[in-house]
């Protein structure tokens, strides 16, 4: 758990971009107020019950991301991995 800033050491970005929410505590895109966090993330883990981001059609190939081998992915900016079939983000997908 991330207690302090400078806390976590080489894996705190890891863990930030596991819990979106206490990463724009401090952080956010542009230097501003993280106000995009309040809408655009993913809270409960289930598909299609937060506000769209991505443009139509942009998961029509989503086994084809490179979420599968790349932890370090943009796409976990917003989606929580928990490596667990039928949870968060790779739940939508591995029941």
């Amino acid at each position: 758990m991330l207690t302090a800033v400078g806390s976590g050491g080489g894996r705190h970005a890891d863990w930030a971009r596991r819990d979106v929410e206490r990463c724009v505590a401090c952080h956010d895109a542009e230097g501003d107020d993280p106000s995009c966090v309040q809408c655009h993330v993913d809270l409960d883990g289930v598909r299609g019950t937060d506000p769209a981001t991505h443009p139509a059609r942009f998961a029509y190939k989503i086994g084809e991301g490179d979420f599968h081998e790349n932890p370090g992915s943009m796409c976990y900016t917003c989606h929580v991995s928990t490596n667990t079939a039928g949870v968060g983000f790779c739940g939508y997908c591995h029941q």
